[in-house]
């Protein structure tokens, strides 16, 4: 009952330029969206879960409306007979998923929802503990998804795939190429594990599954699947992925992080490549208002200290003689 838009969010979304990203439209509709919050100048714990479930909500939402309207198609309203997930693909799309789609696509979702102190989540509770509301929390979260170095990267891993490496024997001399030049293999290391990411596990199985379907051809025909038009072109993604991750265990020892794995899943369910990025930021907006709440509940001011490295006892010297 949360998942409808105001209709001037509709508007704004609607007179967005066309070449409008889709976090830059997701970040100045979740500003703009805590105006029209019913309890927008309520602070209370009570208050602020209720913000937060609005905030879920709505987010996928606003990333299915602005999609459809960027590509001229028209918007499908929520149904209430669908799950969390289940509304996200269908507002999307435009097509109610099977059970097996669904499963996969909240098991993406939920791998996605949370992950320690990464840069989204610190900047939210840094937000927060200034006694700011959670939307601001929220909307400093997504900023932090502007830059190519947190989230997105399951979007440069698949633009890869589809794009550089396209067949199974083109890998090795493809990453070969990519380790001689001392380049980063998106999909690989992580700033804390250096073994398997316990999400790429979890998602490495469930793309075995679907992969292994698709060769079957028993996978859901879904019409308008991004991934349709690069069939023959290129070869099993789930191949691809693990003659990558053999070869780069082996030589580097680094392992798969979420990313890899989550991006030929998330191309075989026909979810379009442009929305990969704004999907991380709709499942971890889960993450986001917990974060938040649970800073507000024993708040203090969270206040980094740097340590200067610049030179000492500098003379002040007037600004028309510098």
């Amino acid at each position: 009952q949360e998942r409808n838009l105001p209709d001037n969010i509709i508007t704004i979304l609607k007179s967005f330029p066309r070449n409008t990203t889709r976090i830059e439209l997701l970040r100045t509709s979740i500003s703009a969206l805590s105006l029209y919050d019913p309890d927008d100048y309520m602070y209370t714990q009570e208050a602020n879960i209720r913000k937060g479930i609005r905030i879920i909500a709505k987010i996928p939402t606003i990333l299915a409306f602005s999609h459809r309207i960027q590509s001229n198609q028209p918007l499908v309203e929520p149904s209430k007979d669908l799950s969390h997930a289940g509304n996200y693909y269908y507002m999307m799309t435009g097509i109610k998923p099977s059970n097996e789609f669904e499963r996969a696509f909240d098991k993406i979702l939920i791998c996605h929802s949370d992950h320690s102190i990464n840069s989204s989540t610190f900047s939210c509770r840094v937000t927060v503990s200034t006694l700011s509301d959670i939307y601001s929390g929220v909307t400093s979260a997504i900023g932090t998804l502007r830059g190519p170095l947190h989230g997105g990267a399951n979007e440069r891993v698949i633009r890869l795939m589809l794009e550089e490496i396209k067949k199974k024997e083109n890998v090795i001399p493809w990453v070969k190429k990519k380790l001689e030049k001392k380049e980063k293999v998106m999909g690989f290391g992580h700033r804390v594990y250096k073994t398997w990411d316990p999400r790429a596990l979890i998602l490495r199985e469930l793309s075995r599954e679907f992969w292994e379907k698709e060769e079957k051809g028993e996978i859901d025909k879904i019409p308008d699947r991004e991934h349709e038009k690069h069939r023959g072109n290129i070869d099993n993604i789930f191949e691809m992925t693990e003659i990558l991750t053999d070869y780069i265990i082996k030589t580097k020892n680094i392992y798969p992080n979420v990313d890899l794995y989550s991006a030929g899943l998330l191309h075989v369910l026909g979810i379009p490549t442009p929305l990969f990025t704004p999907l991380f930021a709709a499942s971890r907006s889960a993450g986001w208002v917990a974060h938040a709440i649970e800073q507000l509940k024993d708040n203090k001011l969270i206040r980094p200290r740097l340590r200067y490295i610049g030179k000492l006892d500098k003379k002040y010297m007037k600004i028309e003689k510098r």
